[in-house]
């Protein structure tokens, strides 16, 4: 395949793949959001259950805003959820919920992985992005430069990468939590938060994969020149 042809195609599937994760991931979370749980918790109080079941009941669950999105924050020790997620009834906000109470547990437990992407992510996210920039922007004026995107996403790809255990840990973890403390009603119940967690999963799985096809376009393309 001539490498022009290559790298076309490489550039074109890089953004397929998180296209398709994400929507999966909404149509998950539309099919969760309709169902209401049996056990007629908000994730806020799903979040709280399991928080105080572990002895965790000094971490608050506050309200996140939807351009933020759910998450646990390690250096405030705070889950945050979104109206959505926090306030109402569904299988949805208990699948978020109980996930973001995982990263909480993670940090308590001192989980190898977690503790490595956060002594790294923060620099890694901020040196990455300004370099992108600074790249991209030199780069219409001296074309060269641009291969320095090659060390970019191949960061971006490994961070990606750190990402993935934590995610499906926290995944597990709370499906273990939700099993452990009977939240689910039914086995269908179960199967539908499952669900959500796997789809969430993927786009971080979609991610990385994208990176790295990122870091493989400018790799090939700074060879060609």
């Amino acid at each position: 395949m001539p490498i022009l042809l290559l790298l076309l195609v490489i550039f074109a599937l890089s953004p397929i793949l998180p296209l398709v994760a994400t929507f999966y991931f909404w149509y998950a979370r539309r099919k969760a959001s309709k169902a209401a749980n049996a056990a007629n918790l908000t994730g806020k109080q799903v979040a709280e259950q399991i928080l105080a079941a572990n002895e965790l009941t000094s971490v608050p669950v506050n309200t996140a805003k939807d351009a933020v999105g759910d998450h646990y924050d390690p250096k405030s020790r705070e889950i945050a959820l979104t109206s959505d997620v926090r306030d109402k009834v569904s299988l949805f906000g208990m699948a978020v919920a109980a996930h973001e109470v995982g990263h909480a547990l993670q940090q308590k437990e001192g989980y190898r992985y977690f503790a490595w992407w956060l002594a790294v992510a923060p620099y890694a996210h901020i040196g990455t992005f300004v370099l992108q920039v600074i790249v991209i922007g030199i780069g219409f004026f001296f074309p060269p430069i641009l291969m320095l995107l090659v060390v970019v996403y191949s960061v971006m790809f490994l961070m990606s990468l750190l990402s993935l255990p934590n995610e499906y840990d926290a995944s597990r973890r709370a499906l273990a939590q939700l099993d452990r403390l009977g939240m689910f009603k039914s086995a269908d119940e179960r199967k539908i938060a499952k669900t959500v967690l796997i789809a969430a999963g993927l786009t971080y799985v979609a991610k990385a994969i994208q990176d790295l096809f990122l870091a493989i376009y400018w790799a090939l393309r700074s060879s060609r020149n």
